[in-house]
């Protein structure tokens, strides 16, 4: 998969001339991944004995990357004494953590005489001599990762233990070259572009400068994606870039091999097609490889064969790797019929450029486009949500209302220049206009439309809009001249007692006649609003839109069964009209009625996108109120919607679990798990082993993986559930720890009582990146500790602790939250909460079974500091009583068949 980059040229790495400096040598050694070479060029220099804090800093980092970890101890605490290097100190506590070598200076402080050194704190994460960046892949990523991989009996020379190596010596070189005494050498000798093969660097430098307007970003950035098989990411970058470059060849055939791989053979064909009117020859080129990928991943069965197949294999018991090869088959049967609106959009998007090319001068298709452009930028009728969360998920990557509308101005302006009298254009432009707020520029336009064309059906409804507007402020502006005003406020103490006296003026007689005459001009805009609409009803009889607005016309006067009774008239003849569609959600909301609502947005979405969200959203309210016929119709239909989404089964799974059906359940958890493992298993690959992964896209797979430790008392099962999970966790980027994870959420009524609300009536928060990491490890931890393997499971703690320090990064407003108040909440500048008490907790266990009761209580302490919750600070309080008694039976000796047990449902 390599060598299938697509036209990504590879430039090979030139050497940095050493100009018979071996420190420059030996970084350059460095920088090509040659550690061991590294090393030995500053030692044959006689940099162990020399005064350098900069060469023996480097000296110690080729050691502790060539595994010499002993020998690595002594320069960079040479470099620390020397020159107080921040840098050192981060390396040498990365070699303490890879190798179990711990300094009297970096130990932990309470231990019994004899007792090991053991590892306490960690390097600064903020410094003047680094990037916070920098210090977190070192240590987070590359020294954990490679301890843990040492502790578990994994090899620590894979291809992902060397990639982090050679990424982290990568950047510790590129520090030292851009100090000013080297600078100089390496703008003389260094090419200006190197062509990296270090994907998981590569993939964070993309993602931090991510562009979605930006073209050349995107072609590089599929290109990646494409490069290490995230199959599903590469197609959605290429899409979003033929936006802007309809016929790229490269973007096309990159889309056609992503769905070859998912087994979508008229995608593939489709692509091909157009790749090739682009460019005959590299689609020839490609066309074979291309089509034998489709030809080793098509589907030969229905979707319902599939999911029979697969919920036979979870009934008996097969293995969560061979259900994720049944559940792939899903994916791919379904993938051919499935609705993709971003390619939608993109495709409907470059009809309309190519017709603008080949029409210039049509007012009636820049009229069009221009009402395309406006549809397709609406937020609220391309978003919906699932999870509680307080901002709702486009449909469409990079969408930008405010950008495609400006586009939409800059084309609607070009149909008037062509025709000052083209009745949609002035139309659509007083439409934009409203949209960005410039409300009063658009009226006029709406006049001038109803002058050309008296009856035309959209004139007039936009005129009853303009004119209800417009009784609104009459009617604001009444009301504040009849509210008395506050002229002054005085405070002063009387006795014991302090008084504030408030002085109002009522209004006057003028202000009362001023507000009178408002309500009147109120009533006459509200009798030209009504006829306005009732003039636009007739002109538009029997089409969707008059069934729209005589819903619109009955709603606004309350007559709601009406409205209904209008809008299913209208189905009765257009059972696939949009308009109608949007028109009944609409009419649900303002009736509040939640479950129609939902099955309107579900119609209406799946016209252009195959999605069982709203049909999610309705059952995760069934869930909560114990609704079971009602959350069993919402998933059955949810099903028919989109079969793969494993929020369906996991659903299932804890309406099962309220129901006391346990055995089920397990099942059901065990379904949604490959369901999602496999969709992960179209955007990943081994070569992407070692590359990031958004938290976002993980929050559901570690949140399946929980429950189902939870559902099973296999001791091996458990282990493997929670390994699997703690790998993940591995792969979320210290810089994205303060993301909110709401995927990781799924209906819980133990907690809610009303949609997206908490007992205490706020608003149910999803745990950050860096809680749900931590839980991860806490998890593999107690799967260890319950297998007796202690050392391992320690390891797995202290990961877990790392995430409970602060991050010192800026918490991104890329996450829909604004206000200084919604910061506050559960970002907690990307520290892990609740976790971190049951990770001292279970140290303290681990210290209490080895009767080592000092360090058990050291840890204790901090368990209660980290505020935990309820049940974790009632064992807590059980581990106090065996420290304090530690002749009694230990309760680590107490050994429950799963440690991660949940109490059976009332």
């Amino acid at each position: 998969m390599r060598h299938l980059l697509l036209g990504l040229v590879v430039c090979l790495a030139f050497p940095l001339a050493g100009q018979n400096n071996p420190l420059v040598d030996s970084l350059n050694r460095l920088d090509s991944g040659n550690f061991a070479e590294s090393a030995r060029i500053l030692e044959q220099s006689g940099a162990r004995a020399g005064s350098d804090a900069r060469v023996l800093l480097t000296l110690g980092v080729a050691l502790t990357l060539s595994g010499r970890f002993e020998e690595a101890i002594d320069p960079l605490q040479r470099a620390i004494q020397l020159k107080r290097l921040d840098e050192a100190t981060l390396w040498l506590y990365a070699c303490e953590r890879m190798s179990g070598i711990v300094t009297e200076g970096h130990a932990y402080g309470i231990r019994r005489p004899g007792m090991p050194l053991r590892l306490e704190g960690s390097p600064r994460y903020q410094s003047s001599e680094y990037p916070s960046n920098y210090a977190s892949f070192v240590y987070d990523s590359m020294a954990s990762r490679y301890i843990s991989a040492r502790l578990h009996q994994q090899l620590t020379d894979t291809t992902e233990i060397n990639a982090l190596k050679r990424e982290a010596a990568r950047r510790f070189a590129a520090l030292r070259f851009a100090e000013p005494d080297l600078a100089r050498v390496v703008s003389q000798a260094r090419p200006a572009l190197d062509q990296e093969t270090d994907f998981p660097q590569r993939m964070v430098r993309m993602l931090q400068a991510g562009q979605f307007s930006d073209p050349a970003w995107l072609n590089e950035f599929g290109k990646l994606n494409l490069t290490i098989g995230r199959y599903i990411s590469a197609r959605r970058y290429s899409t979003l870039l033929l936006n802007d470059q309809p016929a790229s060849a490269p973007a096309l055939l990159r889309r056609a091999w992503c769905a070859a791989r998912m087994g979508d053979a008229a995608r593939t064909a489709a692509d091909l097609e157009s790749a090739a009117r682009s460019d005959a020859t590299a689609t020839a080129q490609l066309r074979p490889r291309i089509e034998a990928d489709l030809a080793a991943n098509r589907a030969s069965g229905s979707v319902e064969s599939y999911l029979t197949t697969l919920d036979t294999a979870v009934r008996s018991g097969q293995p969560l790797g061979q259900l994720i090869q049944r559940a792939r088959m899903v994916h791919a049967a379904f993938t051919a019929q499935r609705l993709v609106y971003e390619e939608k959009y993109t495709s409907d998007r470059a009809a309309f450029e190519a017709a603008l090319r080949t029409q210039s001068a049509s007012a009636d298709t820049r009229a069009n486009y221009a009402r395309f452009l406006v549809t397709e930028a609406d937020l609220n009728r391309r978003a919906y949500s699932v999870e509680p969360r307080p901002v709702i998920e486009a449909l469409r990557i990079g969408m930008n209302p405010k950008r495609e509308l400006a586009r939409a101005l800059t084309v609607v302006d070009q149909a008037l220049a062509a025709n000052p009298n083209h009745v949609r254009a002035l139309l659509m432009k007083a439409i934009i206009l409203d949209r960005l707020g410039r409300f009063e520029e658009g009226s006029p336009f709406v006049d001038r439309a109803l002058r050309l064309a008296p009856a035309n059906p959209e004139a007039l409804r936009l005129r009853s809009e303009y004119l209800w507007s417009a009784n609104f402020d009459a009617l604001d502006r009444a009301t504040a001249l009849r509210t008395p005003t506050i002229e002054g406020i005085r405070t002063y103490d009387e006795g014991d007692t302090r008084v504030t006296e408030t002085t109002y003026r009522n209004p006057s007689s003028y202000d009362q006649g001023r507000a009178a005459a408002l309500e009147a001009s109120a009533r006459e805009l509200r009798t030209g609003a009504r006829a306005a609409l009732e003039a636009a009803i007739r002109a538009s009889a029997g089409t969707p839109e008059g069934f729209a607005l005589q819903a619109e016309a009955h709603s606004a006067n309350k007559r709601f069964q009406e409205a209904r009774a209008a809008l299913q008239q209208g189905l009765a003849r257009f059972p696939r009209s949009l308009a109608i569609y949007e028109a009944l959600v609409r009419l649900a909301k303002r009736t509040a009625d939640l479950d129609l609502e939902d099955d309107a947005q579900s119609s209406a979405f799946n016209l252009f996108e195959s999605t069982a969200g709203p049909k999610l959203h309705k059952a995760w309210r069934a869930i909560l109120r114990s609704d079971w016929a009602a959350t069993d119709a919402a998933l059955n239909d949810a099903v028919r919607l989109d079969p793969t989404d494993a929020r369906i089964p996991a659903y299932r799974a804890v309406a099962l679990e309220r129901q006391g059906r346990r055995a089920d359940a397990v099942f059901a958890w065990f379904t949604a798990l490959a369901l999602e493992e496999a969709r992960l298993s179209y955007d990943d690959s081994s070569v992407s082993i070692g590359v990031s992964r958004s938290p976002t896209s993980l929050g559901l797979v570690l949140a399946l993986r929980h429950r189902a430790i939870g559902a099973v008392n296999d001791p091996a099962a458990i282990l493997d559930l929670a390994k699997g999970a703690a790998l993940y966790a591995q792969r979320i980027q210290i810089g994205d720890r303060s993301m909110l994870v709401w995927r990781y959420l799924l209906p819980d009524p133990a907690i809610e009582s009303t949609p997206g609300r908490d007992r205490a009536g706020l608003y149910r928060w999803a745990p950050n990146a860096a809680t749900v990491a931590a839980a991860a490890h806490v998890a593999y931890g107690r799967a260890l500790a319950a297998s007796g393997d202690a050392t391992a499971a320690r390891a797995e703690f202290d990961q877990a602790l790392l995430w409970g320090q602060p991050a010192g990064v800026d918490i991104p407003r890329s996450a829909g939250i604004s206000s200084p108040a919604e910061l506050e909440r559960d970002f907690n500048n990307g520290v892990a909460t609740g976790a971190i008490a049951e990770a001292y907790l279970e140290m303290a266990r681990l210290a209490a079974a080895s009767r080592d009761m000092r360090t058990a209580l050291d840890y204790y302490n901090q368990a209660v500091n980290s505020k935990p919750s309820p049940a974790v600070r009632q064992q807590l309080d059980q581990v106090l009583e065996s420290i304090r008694n530690p002749n009694q039976p230990n309760p680590q000796d107490r050994r429950r068949p799963n440690p991660f047990g949940r109490k059976k449902n009332p």
